[in-house]
């Protein structure tokens, strides 16, 4: 019970500010692809107002999205790294 206690926490503010770096990617993408559907922006009030501006919010969420993902895999996998080596500590 004590190694548990010990452990790092998964969830750490630099963890949740990178999935909610996703987020704002994820929204990039509807908001750029709301426009593509219907010529109008749907979500947000003239974002985006042109073709450009929508292909511009698209191709800014994948690298928001791609640059949060990477940073998460990096801490996830820190943590594991951690957390092998506070339970093989005898």
């Amino acid at each position: 019970m004590q190694a548990e206690s010990s452990a790092p926490r998964l969830l750490t503010p630099a963890l949740a500010g990178y999935l909610l770096a996703d987020l704002a990617g994820l929204l990039l993408i509807a908001l750029g692809g709301s426009f593509l559907v219907t010529g109008s922006p749907l979500m947000l009030l003239g974002v985006p107002q042109t073709l450009l501006g929508a292909i511009g919010c698209i191709v800014a969420g994948f690298v928001l999205m791609l640059w949060a993902l990477a940073r998460v895999l990096v801490a996830v996998a820190s943590h594991a790294q951690l957390r092998q080596l506070t339970q093989t500590k005898p």
